[in-house]
């Protein structure tokens, strides 16, 4: 855990040095890339993130699966469990733990096969992830195995290789301003 610590600060001291002219075109391109993927035409399940500070904003794609018809979930923290909560409108948020805004619904998703977008503040090009060390979405991964889980991360967010607990749950994709892959 002491190994990360560092790693974790300089990856957000990072993130911290973008503009927000950055952060609005960068994730731009990022829901571009995935609005057009079969990933998401496909998944009729959508579980996002609500952006906090200058991590990748991705709300116009839930916006985008909310027009499609599909389901649509954003995560609630209570205490160490972490709940995906179905969304309907993307107005129908307050701010709750962490100051992260968090849906206002009652309705828990428990969808066994949901494409689930991941943010993290470093990557590595094994697909693994490094969060804010609390560890919800390992916990979230095991409670939905079947998940696609998606990293959500800026290119500058990847790193060659970093360090891997028992406990870390690895990504299905990695997703970037350049690239799904």
């Amino acid at each position: 855990m002491e190994q990360k610590k560092p790693i974790r600060q300089r990856f957000q001291r990072k993130r911290a040095g973008l503009s927000i002219e950055q952060v609005q075109e960068w994730s731009l391109a990022m829901a571009k890339i995935l609005t057009e993927s079969q990933l998401f035409i496909q998944a009729r399940t959508f579980l996002c993130y609500y952006p906090l500070g200058k991590e990748a904003n991705l709300l116009f794609a839930a916006q985008k699966a909310l027009k499609l018809g599909k389901t649509v979930g954003f995560p609630k923290t209570e205490g160490e469990v972490m709940r995906f909560y179905r969304v309907c409108d993307m107005n129908a948020f307050r701010e709750g733990a962490f100051h992260v805004m968090e849906p206002v619904s009652q309705e828990i998703l428990q969808e066994e096969e949901p494409l689930m977008l991941v943010p993290g503040v470093v990557f590595d090009e094994k697909k693994n992830r490094m969060g804010y060390g609390k560890g919800y979405y390992d916990r979230y991964a095991l409670q939905a195995p079947k998940a696609l889980r998606i990293g959500i991360s800026y290119e500058m967010q990847i790193a060659d290789s970093i360090p891997v607990e028992g406990h870390d749950i690895p990504m299905d994709y990695l997703l970037t301003e350049r690239r799904l892959f």
